[in-house]
C-alpha cells in the first residue's frame, strides 16, 4: 500500500472514529435530554398534584364554612333540646373538618389567629346551648343574639372564603406562589408578598372572646326496595320493551343492551339513539321500573315558562302511570328545570316517595328522569298513625321567632330510615325561611330545613 493510500485510510479510520464519538455524544444528549424531560414531567405531575390537594382542601373549607353558617341559622328557630344537640355535633364536625382542611393550605406565614379562633368556639358554643336545653334552661334572649352574632360572622367569613374561590378559579390566587413564599418565610425571613386571607381576619378583628338533591336523599341508602320486593324478574328482551314503551313520542332510531348493574337496585342498562341526541337508561331487573333516564342534548335557550315545564313534567308523570305525584322543591339551570315530585296519599306528603324529572326550556321535552326514592320507599297504601298531636299543640312547639306562614301534613325519613308521621311548617325569621317537621304522634321536633328561594329554584338544606 503507497504512502498516500495508507493516508487516505487514516483520514476514513479519523472520519470512522469521529462518527462514532458524535454519535455516541448525541446519544448520550439524547438520553440526558429523555431523563431531563422524565424528571421535569414527573416534577410537574408532582406539583400538579400538590396544587390540587391545594385547591381541594380549599373548597373543602368554603363548603364547611357555609355549612356552619346554615347550622347556625337552623339553631336560631331550633326549640327542642334534640335538635340543639344535633345542630350542636353538625357543627362540631363542620367547624373540625374547616380548621382541618385549612391546615393543609400552604398558609403557615400567614396570620390566621382570628379565623382559627371563631372555628373553634363556635362549636363550643352552641354545645354549651344544647346542654342549657336538655336541663331545661331556657336560652336567653342575650344567648339568642350572641347566635345570632356567630351567624353574621359565619357570613363574612363565607364571603370573604367565596371571593378567594373566585380568585383562585380566575388564576389570581396561587397557591404554589403561596408555597414558596412560605419556604422563603420559614427560610430567609422574606416577609410574604401575598396574604389572601389579609381580608378575612380584618373582619374578625372586632370578632368577641366568647363565653339539593332536595331534602330527604339520605333514605335512597336504605339496603333493600320496598315496592320492588317481590316482583318477578324480567328478561333483557322484556327491559327493552319497557324501554320503547317508556320512550313512546320519542324518535327513537336504535336501542343497544350495554349491560347488567348488581347495585341496590339490580338493573339493565340501554343506550338509546334518538335523531337528535343519545339517552342512557336503566330498567329494574326486578319489576321493570325505569330507575333513571338522561338525554345528552345541550339546551342553549329558554323559550318556555317554568309554568309550563312543570306541566309537562306532570304530564310526563301521569302518562307514565306516576298518579298523585306533588311538585316540591326544584332548579333551574343550563336552560333546565330539575323539579323534585313527592307522591301524596289522603293529601299527605310522602316525602321518601321521590321522582326527578328534568325538563327542557327551549322545547318543553322530557331529558331526565330519576326514581330511586320512589323505588326504594314507595307503597300502593301506607297504614299511617294517628295523630295524636293536635295542629295547635304542634304549632305551639315552634320556636316563637319563626313567622308561620303555611303548614302541611307529610311522612318523612328519619336518620334511621324509619318514617314519622309530621306536621310541616313553613315560615321565616331574620330573612331567612325554614321548614319544621313536628312528630304528630310525640309533638317532637323532628327536623330543621333551611330554605333557599332563589330565581333558579327552590332548595333545602
Amino acid at each position: 500500500m503507497s504512502e498516500m493510500d495508507e493516508r487516505i485510510e487514516e483520514e476514513h479510520r479519523l472520519k470512522r472514529h469521529n462518527t462514532y464519538l458524535w454519535g455516541a455524544l448525541l446519544a448520550v444528549i439524547a438520553i440526558a435530554a429523555a431523563v431531563t424531560m422524565y424528571f421535569y414531567d414527573a416534577g410537574r405531575k408532582a406539583q400538579l398534584a400538590l396544587e390540587n390537594q391545594y385547591n381541594r382542601a380549599f373548597d373543602e373549607v368554603v363548603d364547611y364554612v357555609r355549612d356552619i353558617n346554615v347550622s347556625l341559622n337552623k339553631g336560631l328557630i331550633a326549640s327542642s333540646s334534640s335538635q340543639l344537640a344535633k345542630l350542636s355535633s353538625e357543627l362540631y364536625m363542620q367547624s373540625s373538618e374547616a380548621s382541618s382542611n385549612l391546615g393543609q393550605l400552604p398558609l403557615w406565614h400567614v396570620q390566621l389567629e382570628n379565623t382559627s379562633k371563631f372555628l373553634s368556639q363556635v362549636a363550643d358554643y352552641t354545645y354549651m346551648l344544647s346542654q342549657k336545653s336538655i336541663q331545661n334552661t331556657e336560652i336567653t334572649d342575650e344567648e339568642y343574639a350572641t347566635m345570632q352574632s356567630l351567624s353574621s360572622y359565619a357570613n363574612k367569613l363565607y364571603e370573604n372564603l367565596s371571593s378567594m374561590q373566585s380568585d383562585l378559579f380566575e388564576g389570581k390566587l396561587d397557591f404554589a406562589r403561596l408555597q414558596k413564599e412560605g419556604n422563603e418565610y420559614l427560610n430567609n425571613g422574606k416577609e410574604p408578598e401575598l396574604n389572601p386571607m389579609e381580608n378575612v381576619e380584618k373582619e374578625f378583628q372586632d370578632y368577641p372572646t366568647l363565653i339539593y338533591d332536595g331534602p330527604f336523599s339520605e333514605h335512597m341508602e336504605k339496603l333493600q326496595s320496598v315496592y320492588l320486593d317481590g316482583k318477578a324478574e324480567i328478561s333483557q328482551q322484556e327491559a327493552q320493551e319497557k324501554v320503547q314503551s317508556f320512550l313512546d313520542g320519542y324518535q327513537v332510531e336504535e336501542i343497544a343492551f350495554t349491560g347488567q348493574n348488581d347495585g341496590t337496585i339490580p338493573t339493565y342498562s340501554f343506550s338509546v339513539q334518538l335523531t337528535d341526541c343519545n339517552i342512557s337508561l336503566d330498567i329494574s331487573r326486578a319489576g321493570g321500573q325505569v330507575v333513571w333516564m338522561l338525554c345528552d342534548r345541550n339546551v342553549d335557550k329558554t323559550n318556555i315558562s317554568f309554568e309550563e315545564a312543570t306541566k309537562r313534567a306532570s304530564e310526563f308523570l301521569e302518562s307514565r302511570g306516576y298518579m298523585n305525584m306533588k311538585q316540591s322543591y326544584y332548579e333551574t339551570r343550563d336552560n333546565i328545570a330539575t323539579i323534585n315530585y313527592a307522591y301524596t296519599q289522603d293529601e299527605i306528603i310522602m316525602y321518601p316517595d321521590l321522582i326527578k324529572v328534568k325538563v327542557s326550556m327551549d322545547t318543553g321535552e322530557i331529558l331526565g328522569f330519576e326514581s330511586k326514592g320512589y323505588l326504594m320507599s314507595h307503597q300502593d297504601l301506607r297504614t299511617l298513625p294517628a295523630a295524636a298531636v293536635s295542629t295547635e299543640e304542634a304549632r305551639a312547639k315552634i320556636n316563637s321567632r319563626l313567622t308561620i306562614n303555611r303548614q302541611a301534613m307529610a311522612v318523612i325519613p328519619t336518620d334511621s330510615m324509619e318514617e314519622v308521621l309530621c306536621y310541616e311548617f313553613i315560615g321565616n325569621t331574620e330573612g331567612q325561611n325554614f321548614i319544621i317537621y313536628i312528630n304528630a304522634v310525640t309533638g317532637e321536633e323532628e327536623k330543621i330545613l333551611l330554605l333557599l328561594e332563589s330565581e333558579e329554584g327552590i332548595l333545602t338544606m
